[in-house]
């Protein structure tokens, strides 16, 4: 059985991912209305006949979360019916289906009904959270095929709180990333690391005034991990799994700022784009899972 599960584990949280990814293209695509105002058929069919380009892009989307549902119930509830005894394992597989409902289902209402910039940039955020408590679910399976308990570690507040801290900062940054892409203000700064030629742009407004938020937001988060990866460095070196999952955090925040940039200066380049999603989606999914090992007391 811990074999299967991990099996499934491995399948479902790369899978996520994929449905991550595949939201990325539509969007830099726009293909979102590519089977039309309809759910869950594409434009009154399920095979959508003589489909375009962007029918394909959307549809392709739809039957690979469709498959990675399933897989995901599979797997949440195996594990769940596994290690019951674990109330932690059982509310991060809840939570994994939450977020997996929630998302298809905010996703199928922008189709039939429409929705604004800032409620859409809301999908991107319950998608990272699907991923990130499908991927601490399978790190927990393969910690509790080893041993019949998960990890402890005691911090002092500081470190679990940063670590708290880090996480809702992220959030934020990714939410406004998402803002960005979904109010069309990508290029609202041109040029990179200044903002159309300015370290403060003199027209703060608009699709302008979205993206330098943004990048400053990101700049303010890749300070805080700097601060927070100093202070596991001095103090908790010896905790193998906080450090050097830390360490790793940063240099994923770091590529991510990188591919941020790339996207920028080559115009918006589609692999720059998922590079971009990518990196910060495995940033938070460790996060994520040093949220909960901080704050675990047995």
């Amino acid at each position: 059985m811990n074999k299967l599960l991990k099996v499934l584990g491995i399948l479902a949280t790369v899978g996520i991912m994929l449905v991550i990814l595949a939201g990325v293209v539509v969007t830099k695509t726009g293909s979102g209305d590519g089977c039309g105002p309809n759910w869950p058929l594409c434009h009154g069919q399920l095979f959508p006949s003589e489909p375009t380009f962007e029918t394909v892009v959307e549809y392709t989307h739809r039957l690979v979360t469709g498959i990675v549902g399933i897989i995901v119930f599979v797997f949440t509830i195996l594990a769940a019916a596994v290690y019951r005894k674990h109330k932690e394992v059982i509310f991060v597989a809840a939570a994994a289906i939450f977020f997996l409902l929630l998302q298809s289902t905010l996703g199928a209402l922008a189709v039939v009904y429409g929705q604004s910039s800032a409620v859409m940039a809301l999908h991107f955020g319950f998608s990272l959270l699907s991923y990130a408590t499908l991927f601490i679910l399978l790190l927990y399976v393969f910690h509790l095929s080893k041993d019949d308990r998960l990890p402890v570690g005691h911090f002092s507040p500081s470190v679990k709180y940063g670590a708290l801290c880090l996480f809702i900062f992220s959030y934020i940054v990714v939410y406004l990333g998402a803002l960005v892409t979904h109010t069309g203000s990508s290029m609202g700064c041109q040029g990179w690391p200044l903002c159309n030629g300015q370290l403060i742009p003199s027209d703060l407004s608009g699709q302008t005034v979205i993206q330098y938020l943004h990048r400053l937001a990101a700049f303010g988060l890749l300070l805080a991990f700097g601060w927070f990866m100093y202070k596991v460095r001095r103090d908790y070196r010896h905790n193998r799994l906080l450090y050097y999952t830390t360490v790793s955090m940063f240099w994923l925040l770091v590529a991510q700022i990188v591919s941020g940039a790339v996207v920028i200066l080559s115009n918006l380049h589609l692999y720059a784009t998922i590079f971009h999603a990518f990196f910060i989606s495995l940033m938070f999914g460790f996060l994520s899972y040093i949220v909960l090992y901080a704050f675990r007391t047995a």
